[in-house]
């Protein structure tokens, strides 16, 4: 149990709930294991001719590693990390992007002030460019209809849905409708695309 701990390994009380799950924790980054997970992790290690005694006894004692066992691992409390009021995160692979009003900062896992679920992860990596100029932002143009008004309402509406901290006391319900209002939808108008736009940075329910 010991050197299982000292691998990242560790039990987990979700909320309201009284069973724990396991989880496995690198560099702050959190992901749920199981047993059978975890008696992989110890074959790879232990399987090759160095250990070949031990491993040979373990399989032997394949009950030293059943539920019971496993229950006596640390118990851990996330402290998840989250958006604040002036500062927003995104995971990538590479490292967490800290984006406040003033500067969009790289930060290695290892160095963030919380947890973040693996599955949270954004599955490529963050590269910083100079030249904001791209087709995305071409797009918010022109479905503004180039005005500067709509498109700075446009980008703060983004902005607002890409940042996870909301006042309870002041929520904003967001919707997208065609500029033309009547009795015959109009498709096309970029609504759909706005969506899978925001589905690349945080998860959106359809």
């Amino acid at each position: 149990v010991k050197y299982l701990e000292r691998k990242g390994f560790r039990k987990y009380y979700p909320e309201n709930s009284v069973e724990p799950v396991l989880v496995y924790v690198s560099e702050n980054r959190v992901e749920e294991t199981s047993e059978s997970k975890i008696l992989d992790f110890i074959n790879s290690y232990i399987n090759n001719e160095e250990y070949s005694n031990v491993y040979n006894q373990f399989m032997k004692q394949s009950q030293l590693l059943k539920t019971n066992t496993l229950n006596s691992l640390e118990s851990i409390n996330f402290k998840m990390l989250e958006d604040t009021k002036d500062t927003s995160y995104i995971p990538f692979q590479n490292g967490v992007v800290k984006v406040n009003k003033n500067n969009i900062e790289l930060v290695k896992y290892i160095n963030i002030d919380g947890y973040i679920w693996k599955n949270q992860i954004i599955n490529r990596d963050f590269k910083s460019i100079e030249n904001s100029d791209n087709d995305f932002k071409d797009f918010v143009s022109k479905v503004s209809n180039s005005d500067s008004e709509r498109v700075k309402s446009l980008e703060t509406t983004l902005g607002y849905l890409t940042h996870t901290y909301k006042d309870k006391a002041d929520q904003k319900a967001i919707i997208l409708n065609d500029q033309d209002i009547d009795d015959n939808p109009n498709g096309g108008s970029g609504k759909s695309l706005m969506l899978t736009a925001l589905s690349h940075f945080r998860r959106v329910v359809k």
